[in-house]
Formats: C-alpha cells, structure tokens, sequence
C-alpha cells in the first residue's frame, strides 16, 4: 500500500543489529515510500504487534499469514536497488509474468481479467470490491480462492494431454507430480492449495506402493503436515474451512456414488448422467458447507442459503475458464480469449444477478441457530467416533438442520421482536434497529467511513444479512465517499436522505443520489421532523436544528415502537424544549460542545439514561427519575422489549 502519507509493505526480515533472523514483518513508513519486489532494504525500525477489534482482527489475520509483528520504520529506509534471488523468486517470477500476459490479453481494468488470475494465479488484487461482495452473498466465494476444485481440474487437463501422448503411468505420475508441486509454488503455496497437493501426491504414491487409496488417511496426513511445518495456519480460517469441507466431502462420499448409481439405474441415458451430477453436485455442496458452518458463524457470522445451489451451477463455468487457461497459454488465439471471456462474463453476471435477491445471506444470530448447531453437530462427532464405517444416519441429522435452520428463518422473518442497538465509534455515533429480520443502520456522524463501516458489520450480523434502510440524519461531504465505500462492502437496499437545505447541500444530495442508482440503491428524500415509517410498525423522527454559534448541526432522533428511545446532541436542547416521558435517554457527542445547563426530558421508572461521554456531565443539570439507571461513556448498548425494555450495554 501506498499513499502521499503512508505506505506499507510484507517484508522478511534477515538481520537485526548484524544477527541473522528469518521472520516476516509488516513494513509501516509514515511516508511515501516505494519498494520494488524483491529489493533488498535497510532501516532503523520498532517493533510493535498489530491491532484486535471485534470487526477486524488485524492481529489473527496477519498471524494466519506467518507475519507477527509491525515494523514501524522510525527515520529513513535504504533501499538496495538489486534484486534478491532465492528459490522462490523464480516461481513469484512465473506468476508475475503470467499476470502481465492475462492483463495484455484481456484487458487490466476489468474483472473478467481479475477473475482468471484469481482463479489460475491466486492473485484477488484485481478483483472490484463488488464482485467479492457478490460472491460472498450467492455463498461461492470459495472459487475465487485457490482449493482442490481449482488444482483437480488442472490436474485433470494434465492427465488428459499426457494421456493422449502416450506416456507410460508411471512416467506420466511423475510428470504430474513435478507439475502440481511447480503450480502450488507458483501460486504462493496457498495452505488449501498445499492440503490439495499433497492429497494429490497420495494418489500418485499409491500407484508406485500399490497400496489402497485413503483420502481420510491422506487429508490427515496433510492437515498433520501443514501444522507442523507451517504453525500459523493454525490461525488461518481459510485452512480450517478447505481441511473440514474436504473432510465432509470424503465423510459422505459413499452417499454420492449410492446416490449416481441409483439415478443412473432408474433414469437412462444421458438425462440420468446429468441429473446424477446435479444431485450428486448439490450433495457434495451441503456435506462441505455443513462442515464449515462453526467457523464461518465463528469468523463471519454469516452465511449464503444459495451456496449448495450457486456452486454446482457455476463449477462447470469455472471448469471450462480453468481448463482453457493451460491452452490459451500455448496457443494464445484470439478464438480461445473471447470464450474465456464470454464464459468468464456469463458468469459473473449470473453471481451479480443472483446477490441482488433479497435475504439470501443471513446472520446465524437468527432464532434458535447457534442451539441447532450445537447439538447437530455434537450428534455428529458422536456418530463420527462411534462407527465411522456406517454413516447412514447422516443424511437424517443433515435434513433436521436444515429444517430447523429453515423453520430459524421463518422465526426470524414472523418474528415481531424489535431490538435497537447503539454504536459509538470514536465522536460518530449510530443507532440500527432491527425487526422481523430487517435492519436499518441510522448515520449520525460526520461522514467517517472508519465508523460506519463498523455500524454496518454489527448491523449486518443481525437478522438477515444486510441493510434494508440507510437513514442519514443530516448531510456532509464525507458522506459521498462513505457510502461509496460501503456500498461496495455491503448490500443496501435504500438510503434516505434529509431534504437538502443549502447550495452545498444540495450538491451532497446529487451525489449521494447519482451512486445510490449506479449501484441499485433506492434513494428516498425525507423532510426534517417527519415521521419516518420503519418495517411498517416502527416510527422514526429525525430533527436538525441549527444555534448561532457554530456551523454544526444539533441532532434529535425519537423513535417509537416495540422499542422507543430519543437521542439528542447536549447543545440540541439550548434550542429546543423535549417533554414527555421516554424508556431510554441518549445524550450525544455529536454537534456544538453545550454552554449550558440544559434539562434532560423525564425518563421512565426502569429504563436508562446513557451519555457517550463524561465531559457532558457538567451541563446535564437534571435526569428525571432517580430510579432511573445512569450510564456514562457507552459505547455500545442494546435495548430490547423485554422486562423493563431494556439492557445495560
């Protein structure tokens, strides 16, 4: 990464003071600071670890990867303009040149052309933040990560064209072999691709031993492996999801061929190959997914209903892009680029058509899921250990998940509970309101997209898995960009706008509108202290006033439903009077520093005053009842309809 104010790079450290080290660092410069790859640099650096937060785990990420620690460059860096030549370089040579051929052939500015290099070289770089947003909805995301489909299919081609030369089997074993270790260096060796390899060499093993194949055996062998050579994979949850889908894949493999085989018996001809390889393609699909539910509810929190589905109709469009590659290199012809890149659009614009449906990627956080895979899966490891030989009772514990999963989902969506939750993210402040498996995320902030995007993600991890309604309070430039951002990020359904009061404002509102129809967002423009209708049953009135000492705006935002609430910036009320009772008081940080005493509206017996920061405290001269419940600094708090409507964050 590089910017006028920082840059940063993945570097391998290989001496400290004269001492020779091998450890890999993150290079942090606060400076421009370019480096080509591989050049060999010098510099006096503190160390420091990275960051963890509960929406991106900075720290776990970059352990996953080998790297444990930031290399913060505290003066200037030498860099040594001569490259560094080891034993890796030449393969990180090769995929650097073929990424150059596939972006002069096809075209570098376009996601056709990011997808073949993510799913030949393994390179994502050139992929649009929308088309991973897509991917991750319709639940395939794991094709554009390196894994045994991708290596398999290769491996198939190779097997083909060595066949079809007349290669002796052992002499072809050998050649594959020597191919699949050149391609999993080539590519980075990516852990899941490493586990796919070395499963691969089993088999060519088993030839030249003329033992008994065992994927089982050799999945153990390979995960055993990876662990013990590569300890930080322990924290990759992309090694955890390719080690446990793999292994519910060979679990259930026995179904499949019952399953082909039966089909092939009562439908003739090609019709039953084709309905065996969609049933058998469906199967295979739930037995991995199943496998990967605790850590994708773990690490994601989400996951796609149209997974199963998506895959096996997008594999053989991957299939042909991948077995076309290997040819196109040998004979770059403009026939095989265009259907390449037919193939590769008709793809993508099936994904993208796809992830525009709604509540397809849902928030395990739905009623009674977390139960239901607790004991699903506790049954399961029990059956596991006791008789891995017979499975049959499998399909039974695998058709009651996904019946209660789906009775979850209909809970989720008839369900009438209401919960609001209020995030504080440094001086912005947001408040999302979920029901019946809805979500709306209220913006009141300035526009930082650091702050908004965490909203978001907690937002998103409720109900289903994405933002019905994006509510801005008021307006301000940095708005334009945030949204941008985020809606590349996350699928929004509509933003409302408050009605635009100034010239500057109004240009604002274009902006936002203009990116809200490029990319399928509704835009609603709404007058300041109206009644905003919510999920049909839920109001919501956002109120901007202004006072004569300061260009910011003073915020009021009141709520009534299942759960009712008001929030207000300190200095809203110099201005404006608040009477009545409410369940939950918010004094916020947003808007003109208070000069004054103000008088907090009455709050009702149980519920609870929050106020996001402390130096509010000297202008707050009354809060109501004094039975009701004072909390200072939140950051966080949930209310819900429950006894005394509400919960202390």
């Amino acid at each position: 990464f590089i910017s006028d104010y920082s840059s940063s790079y993945n570097v391998r450290i290989v001496s400290i003071d004269g001492k020779g080290v091998r450890v890999k660092a993150r290079l942090e410069a606060p400076y421009r600071l370019v480096i080509e790859r591989k050049n060999r640099i010098s510099a006096h650096l503190s160390f420091s670890d990275f960051d963890e937060d509960d929406i991106f785990n900075e720290k776990r990420y970059y352990n996953s990867k080998g790297y444990y620690l930031v290399a913060n460059a505290d003066g200037d860096v030498t860099v040594t303009r001569e490259a560094v030549n080891d034993f890796t370089s030449v393969f990180t040579d090769i995929n650097a040149s073929l990424g150059d051929f596939f972006e002069k052939k096809l075209g570098a500015d376009n996601d056709k052309c990011g997808f073949v290099k993510a799913v030949f070289l393994g390179d994502r770089s050139g992929l649009s933040a929308e088309v991973k947003r897509d991917f991750k909805r319709t639940g395939t995301y794991h094709m554009l990560a390196l894994s045994g489909m991708h290596l398999s299919v290769l491996a198939a081609l190779f097997s083909a064209v060595l066949g079809i030369l007349g290669l002796h089997k052992s002499v072809k074993y050998m050649l594959l072999a020597a191919l699949t270790f050149g391609y999993t260096a080539m590519t980075g060796f990516g852990l899941s691709v490493v586990r796919s390899a070395i499963m691969l060499f089993f088999v060519y093993v088993s030839y030249f031993s003329r033992a008994e194949r065992d994927c089982m055996t050799s999945l153990m062998f390979a995960a055993a492996f990876i662990t013990a050579f590569f300890p930080s994979s322990v924290t990759d949850i992309g090694f955890w999801l390719s080690v446990t889908s793999t292994f519910g894949i060979v679990t259930a493999a026995p179904f499949f061929d019952n399953t082909a085989d039966f089909i092939k018996n009562h439908v003739r001809g090609r019709s039953g190959k084709a309905v065996a390889y969609f049933v058998c393609g469906m199967e295979t699909s739930i037995a991995a997914i199943l496998m990967t539910v605790p850590f994708s509810a773990l690490v994601f929190g989400r996951i796609s209903v149209l997974g199963p589905v998506v895959t096996v109709l997008a594999s053989p469009l991957v299939s042909v892009v991948l077995g076309l590659l290997p040819v196109y290199l040998v004979l770059p012809l403009d026939l095989i680029a265009v259907v390449i890149k037919t193939v590769t659009g008709a793809l993508l614009y099936f994904i993208s058509e796809l992830s525009d449906l709604e509540n397809i990627y849902v928030s395990l956080d739905c009623a009674y899921v977390k139960y239901v895979l607790a004991v699903f899966f506790a049954l399961l490891t029990i059956l596991l250990i006791a008789n891995l030989k017979h499975k049959s009772a499998i399909p039974v514990f695998a058709a009651a998940f996904f019946v209660m999963f789906t009775a979850s989902l209909c809970l989720t969506a008839l369900g009438g509970d209401t919960s609001v939750s209020y995030v504080r993210v440094k001086k912005s402040e947001y408040f999302c309101i979920s029901s019946h498996g809805e979500n709306a995320l209220i913006d009141i902030s300035d526009g930082a997209y650091s702050g908004v995007y965490e909203a978001a993600v907690r937002a998103s991890k409720k109900g289903f898995g994405e933002i019905d309604v994006l509510v801005y309070t008021h307006l301000h430039r940095k708005h334009i960009v945030s949204f941008s951002r985020l809606q590349k990020r996350e699928k929004i359904r509509e933003i409302w706008i408050p009605a635009p009061e100034s010239d500057d404002e109004k240009a604002i509102c274009a902006e936002l509108c203009e990116k809200a129809e490029a990319g399928g967002t509704r835009a609603v423009i709404y007058l300041k202290g109206s009644s905003l209708k919510l999920f049909g049953a839920e109001t919501l009135t956002a109120d901007v006033r202004k006072i004569s000492r300061s260009t910011h705006k003073c915020i009021s935002l009141e709520a009534d439903g299942d759960v009712s609430f008001i929030y207000f910036g300190a200095s809203y009320l110099e201005n404006a009077a608040k009477n009545g009772e409410y369940e939950n008081i918010f004094v916020g940080i947003h808007g003109p520093v208070s000069k004054k005493q103000v008088t907090l509206p009455t709050a009702k017996d149980g519920s609870t005053v929050f106020v996001a920061s402390d130096s509010l405290l000297p202008f707050i001269s009354d809060v109501g009842i004094s039975t009701s419940e004072f909390v200072v600094n939140a950051e966080a708090a949930e209310l819900s309809p429950t006894s005394k409507r509400h919960i202390s964050p």
